[in-house]
Order: C-alpha cells, then sequence, then structure tokens
C-alpha cells in the first residue's frame, strides 16, 4: 500500500474516533468541552448565551464533517477506482457516519437530532464536493 494511501486512511479512522468518541461523551462533559472551545475562542464567550453555545457546537459539527468529506476523497482518490465509484462510496459514508453518530447519542444519555444529522451530512458534501473538484481541475490541468 502506497505511503498516502496509508496516511489517507489512518486520518480517516482517527477522525471517525474523534466524531464518534466525542458522541460517547455525557451531556455534561461534552457541554464542559464546548463552554472551554467558547472561552477560548471568544476569551469568556463560555458563559455567553445558550444561542451562541448552540452556534459554535452546530459549527463544530459541519467542520468536523467537512473535514472528514475532505480526508475521504483524498481516500477514495488514492485507490484510483473510477469516479462514479468514488462518489458512491463517499455518499455512502457522508450518510451513514452521521447516522451512527446520533445513535452512539442515544447510548450516552444525549438526544439525537435529525438537525445535526442534517448539519454533518452537509459539512461532508461540501468537504468532499470540493475535494473532488480540486482533484478534477488539477488532472484536467496535467491532460491539457
Amino acid at each position: 500500500m502506497k505511503k498516502s494511501k496509508k496516511i489517507y486512511l489512518c486520518l480517516f479512522f482517527l477522525m471517525l474516533c474523534m466524531i464518534w468518541g466525542n458522541s460517547m461523551l455525557s451531556a455534561e462533559v461534552s457541554g464542559s468541552i464546548s463552554h472551554f472551545i467558547a472561552d477560548i475562542l471568544g476569551g469568556g464567550a463560555g458563559s455567553a448565551s445558550d444561542e451562541g453555545h448552540f452556534l459554535l457546537r452546530k459549527v463544530a459539527h459541519f467542520t468536523e464533517y467537512a473535514v472528514l468529506g475532505v480526508i475521504t476523497a483524498l481516500l477514495f482518490d488514492s485507490f484510483k477506482i473510477d469516479n462514479a465509484k468514488q462518489y458512491l462510496s463517499a455518499a455512502v459514508i457522508g450518510v451513514s457516519v452521521p447516522l451512527i453518530d446520533e445513535t452512539i447519542q442515544i447510548f450516552s444519555d444525549r438526544g439525537p437530532a435529525l438537525a445535526d444529522v442534517w448539519i454533518d451530512i452537509s459539512g461532508f458534501a461540501l468537504g468532499a464536493a470540493v475535494t473532488f473538484l480540486v482533484i478534477c481541475k488539477r488532472r484536467k490541468g496535467t491532460n491539457a
């Protein structure tokens, strides 16, 4: 296996561990982490309104899944399979991972949220789509 495949595969599984690991945390622990991040970002914003805290959590969902989308696109591109299989495989992962993520939250005393699934899928789709577009553009540039 080429070094790039190993790196992308490792990054992919590390992101899954981070995403699903966070979902295994209790609501109290997860909330305290969010407040800690809010304090770092806003210099005391951790005590800000519930609306600001809610927005921070949704942006975090979107961002972590956008990163997963980028890594997934790079991983599938490294396997040199045809584009249709890459896109279909990425789409399956982009839907499956958020569904599993929210299911995990059922068992960690946190309620699953359908809105989070859509935010996650949207983040993943953006990350994967931009990455696939850049890859295609680079290939056309080298083939021209």
